[in-house]
């Protein structure tokens, strides 16, 4: 460790994300509304209703790049909510919609 670096914990509110990375604490909450930030991978809730307790090392991880991997495997893919999306079930159920 460097003399003088300051020491980040491993787990940080989105206030205190917001201080060590460039986004504010909004962008890091529509980050987490878009699925770019994943529940379980870059971020924990406390309960139901909690707060959000943000990772670190996943948080540097998809800064750095890291993430690009995961990006590459699911190019082309539209995400919900940080989950795959099921393109024919939805086609099929839009199909649905219209014929009604």
């Amino acid at each position: 460790m460097l003399v003088g670096a300051p020491v980040i914990k491993p787990y940080l509110y989105a206030e205190e994300l917001a201080e060590l990375t460039p986004w504010s604490v909004e962008a890091i909450h529509k980050k987490v509304q878009r699925g770019e930030l994943r529940t379980g991978v870059h971020y924990f809730q406390e309960g139901h209703r909690g707060r959000l307790i943000f990772k670190w090392a996943a948080i540097v991880e998809l800064i750095e790049g890291g993430a690009s991997d995961r990006k590459t495997a699911d190019a082309g893919v539209p995400h919900v909510n940080g989950k795959g999306l099921d393109v024919e079930k939805a086609t099929a159920g839009l199909y649905r919609l219209l014929d009604r």
